[in-house]
């Protein structure tokens, strides 16, 4: 950057030959590709200083919802915006952001001297850079630093010096899944009395909002209810649910379908855009995308709730002409870039990092190790963010350790997310390796296997037939065999409780190996002390290989 505002003509013939038009993705069965990493960015960059044309116009449209997350989106959005900076020849100087410790961490005085540097300059930081070097910020507050910045008085200044004084403090808890599954991760911050931005900070990025979002009213529709569908709009509809709606209220949105043809017309009222009780004699349903009939037409109806709130409430009766717009709300480029206007802090991207945890793996793993040195205060809001790269990738999981090992140099394997990575201990187990699975054993030698909650999902797996016995045991045994036999025995005494079968059910297949490795390892242990559910195995009447084989475990844990 330095080098780029000093002599730019060094830099353009460093860069040069620019990337031809063609070295860019293109579109892909007449969709747009979307520029999923920062080197695509960086590399558009080189290419407008080099050569603009090499450049292609649509650039800004590339932008897509980050595929990685908010962590992911952040890093996007500072390339991009070096980008917007060279065409409109307006680079700084300098990068705020950069950071002046391995970690990751921006020293507090050196933000303060370059935004000192920037306002001499008479330029202000791009809005993606400023907010990344808030969160590298060390745990505050910072007076002195504060003070410093709030006398250069420019609205990056102003914002920066208030985060200084007071920064916020994010609180990860977790809370149960609707329908069940793994918890999901919340965030609360402490610590605000408002929001930090200044309100002349710039937060608009090169991408201005050219695609406007439907009206932030529409006819027929209850403002709040409409700015509930909006905020729950994640690419569309889709089954007929507005997901992860942050409301304390429960709205059963529904529209009546009049049928022409069918004897008595329309039904008074269908149109109403009133909102009424539950109970008040409108038709009901429970958000599966198809109302109750009658025999004058249909109800449309759709349930627009939190995940975690009863489904019962309020009713709200959409009139034909704004269903359609209810049913797919259309968003604008900024929220569809995963920027949160309106956040608690007021700046975007850390809004989106503290508030819009992802829950589901990203399409792409590598980026995720760096996620802790762009948050290097924060290891518990990064370790929220790699959970999700943790769960049953299909093809991935049993090949890329990366996410895990960054996760657990910021969170214990046993603590917060002991039931997030006892799962994908599990299905680590469930392939083939020819040698001890090395995760297994590094969280192992720490001391920090959550081994029952390992023991619960290996049974889990095997009764739900997602896993070959064969496959389980052998990486069972080659771990114990590597030295973590009595971890193992930990996770076979929490499994196999599980795993005896009931009296006239077939048991999983490969079950006395099971026995036979724990028996192995409870004597290689010394452990002691009767099962009950094995204890009654054994006492059954029979010949079959898992019956004999618990039989010798038994003998082995309750004998002399």
């Amino acid at each position: 950057m330095r080098l780029a505002g000093t002599d730019p003509d060094a830099v353009r013939a460093t860069v040069a030959p620019a990337p031809r038009l063609d070295d860019f993705p293109g579109r892909y069965h007449g969709w747009r590709t979307d520029w999923e990493f920062t080197h695509q960015w960086m590399r558009a960059a080189a290419g407008m200083l080099a050569d603009p044309a090499s450049v292609p116009a649509d650039w800004r449209d590339r932008m897509g919802c980050g595929s990685d997350g908010p962590l992911g989106r952040l890093e996007l959005h500072r390339a991009a915006e070096i980008l917007g900076a060279v065409e409109r020849g307006t680079l700084p100087p300098l990068l705020l952001a950069t950071p002046t410790a391995p970690t990751g961490h921006v020293a507090p005085d050196v933000l303060a001297d370059r935004l000192r540097t920037l306002a001499d300059a008479g330029v202000e930081p791009g809005p993606a850079d400023l907010q990344q070097a808030l969160l590298r910020l060390p745990p505050g507050p910072h007076p002195e630093a504060s003070s410093r910045a709030a006398a250069i008085d420019t609205p990056a200044a102003r914002t920066a010096a208030r985060w200084l004084a007071a920064p916020p403090v994010p609180r990860p808890s977790l809370r149960d899944r609707e329908g069940g599954g793994l918890p999901e991760t919340v965030i609360d911050l402490d610590g605000l009395d408002g929001p930090l931005a200044d309100p002349e900070l710039d937060t608009t990025f090169p991408f201005p909002d050219d695609a406007p979002s439907d009206a932030d009213e529409v006819p027929g529709i209850p403002a709040e209810v409409w700015a509930r569908a909006r905020q729950g709009a994640t690419g569309g509809m889709q089954f007929g649910v507005v997901r992860r709606i942050r409301s304390s209220s429960v709205l059963l949105a529904e529209h009546y379908e009049e049928d022409e043809d069918a004897p008595g017309g329309a039904v008074s009222g269908a149109g109403d855009d009133a909102v009424s009780g539950a109970g008040d004699g409108a038709p009901s349903g429970e958000g599966d995308g198809a109302g109750p009939q009658d025999a004058r037409g249909a109800w449309e109806s759709m349930v627009v709730r939190p995940e975690d709130v009863p489904a019962e409430g309020r009713t709200v009766r959409v009139s034909a002409a704004a269903w359609s717009s209810f049913r797919s709300p259309r968003r604008s480029r900024r929220e569809r870039l995963g920027l949160v206007d309106g956040g608690p802090t007021g700046l975007p991207l850390v809004d989106a990092v503290f508030t819009d945890v992802p829950q589901y793996p990203s399409q792409y793993g590598g980026p995720a190790v760096s996620w802790s040195r762009t948050i290097p205060s924060h290891p518990e809001v990064a370790a929220a963010h790699l959970v999700p790269q943790l769960r049953d990738h299909g093809r991935f999981i049993g090949r890329w350790n990366s996410s895990v090992v960054a996760l657990l140099e910021l969170v214990p394997a046993n603590g917060m997310y002991a039931e997030h990575v006892a799962e994908f201990l599990a299905h680590r187990f469930g392939y083939r390796e020819r040698r001890p699975d090395q995760v297994f054993l590094d969280i192992c030698a720490r001391g920090e296997l959550p081994a029952a909650a390992v023991g619960r999902n290996v049974a889990r797996l095997l009764l739900e037939g997602e896993a070959r016995p064969s496959h389980v045991t052998d990486g069972l045994r080659q771990a114990a065999e590597a030295g973590a036999f009595a971890d193992v025995w930990r996770v076979l005494a929490a499994a196999l409780p599980m795993l005896c079968p009931e009296p006239g059910t077939r048991p999983v297949q490969g079950l006395d190996r099971l026995f036979e490795l724990g028996a192995r390892t409870a004597r290689w242990c010394g452990a002691r002390g009767a099962i009950p559910e094995v204890d009654a195995l054994a006492a059954r009447t029979g010949s079959a290989a898992y019956l004999r084989a618990a039989r010798g475990l038994a003998a082995r844990l309750t004998g002399p």
